[in-house]
């Protein structure tokens, strides 16, 4: 008897330790500026920063290594640059890489302000989308070639997909979290030369498309990791282009990802943008793979024929939004159980 419970006993703290019982946990808060999100079980932790029609994805890795996916936006709804300084303040010496997926301001114009040289020490590895001459704003101009020695183009500037020849990010010292680009540089637009990415874990992927834009190239891009035996298959995404129905977050993209849970980086129309669109929404939800929510949360998409807010004032689908309701801004955060 005592054997048999000594085994319970062992099995449970077995389990405990490397987080076999434990599942992703998704949060929408409005974030207390003062506190920063722990991370004592030492789980891979990702968070979505509300900067109204801007962009902004942190990588928090279970080693303490932090990657950050785009920072900026173009208005003055959500974080400011000061906000978003005092959140990262205990990440600066842990951030290793940045990605810009893509060049437009509302997703790097934050980064010349928020990262100096004096609080990126650590940092070995700035990688950017598009081409050089995309990069024309004289602060993100200045700060690329003050960073020129560890900067890297995916693919040298080419388009590619599955072999895009730049170093993805990683997690050093954990093996159960890769990075891999999908897909860069496809598209004639600055938003088009998007890198499209997936975050890997056990039980967890995360598809972060980027701006992506163009039916037929998600169609290719889908097709070919079919191909490849590698599919795109997420159970997790955030939406292309802050939920945008406009060439974009086509049923190819969305049928090939399948995701349960839906993220977007804008909600309520904002200064500049006026996504989601609810006709992405409805794709989204034609697919039968969301998951339900056991509590409703409110939520706004943009019908872009009758030019309106529809509210989703009792919203049951794991969807969620750094800009729910108008003047409501959320941080979203997933947290992902990895074995040690």
């Amino acid at each position: 008897m005592h054997t048999l419970r000594f085994g319970i006993l062992l099995l449970t703290v077995f389990r405990l330790t490397y987080g076999i019982e434990r599942t992703v946990e998704v949060r929408q808060t409005s974030y207390d500026l003062s506190k920063t999100l722990d991370n004592h079980e030492k789980d891979l932790q990702i968070e979505m920063i509300p900067l109204g029609d801007g962009d902004s994805t942190i990588i928090n890795c279970p080693n303490g290594d932090v990657i950050v996916v785009d920072m900026g936006k173009p208005g003055k709804l959500g974080w400011s640059e000061s906000m978003v300084a005092s959140y990262l303040r205990k990440k600066f010496n842990n951030v290793t890489t940045i990605v810009i997926s893509h060049p437009t301001p509302e997703h790097f114009n934050f980064l010349p302000k928020v990262f100096h040289l004096n609080n990126t020490k650590s940092l070995t590895r700035i990688v950017l989308a598009g081409k050089t001459d995309d990069y024309t704003d004289s602060d993100i101009k200045r700060w690329i070639t003050a960073h020129s020695n560890i900067v890297e183009f995916v693919n040298e500037q080419k388009p590619c997909i599955s072999e895009c020849r730049a170093t993805p990010p990683i997690c050093n010292g954990s093996k159960n979290v890769t990075f891999r680009y999908i897909g860069a540089n496809l598209g004639m637009t600055k938003a088009g030369r998007s890198i499209m990415m997936q975050i890997t874990a056990p039980n967890f992927q995360l598809l972060l498309p980027g701006d992506f834009q163009g039916e037929d190239i998600e169609e290719l891009i889908a097709a070919e990791w079919d191909r490849l035996g590698q599919p795109i298959k997420s159970s997790h995404m955030k939406l292309s282009r802050h939920g945008s129905n406009k060439d974009c977050n086509s049923k190819y993209l969305i049928k090939g990802a399948s995701p349960e849970f839906a993220y977007t980086s804008n909600s309520y129309p904002g200064e500049n943008l006026q996504y989601p669109s609810c006709a992405t929404i409805d794709r989204l939800l034609q697919i039968r793979t969301i998951r339900k929510r056991s509590e409703t949360a409110p939520f706004a998409c943009f019908d872009s024929e009758n030019e309106q807010v529809d509210q989703y004032r009792s919203w049951p689908y794991q969807i969620y939004s750094t800009a729910p309701a108008k003047d409501d801004y959320k941080l979203i955060s997933i947290r992902v159980p990895v074995p040690h």
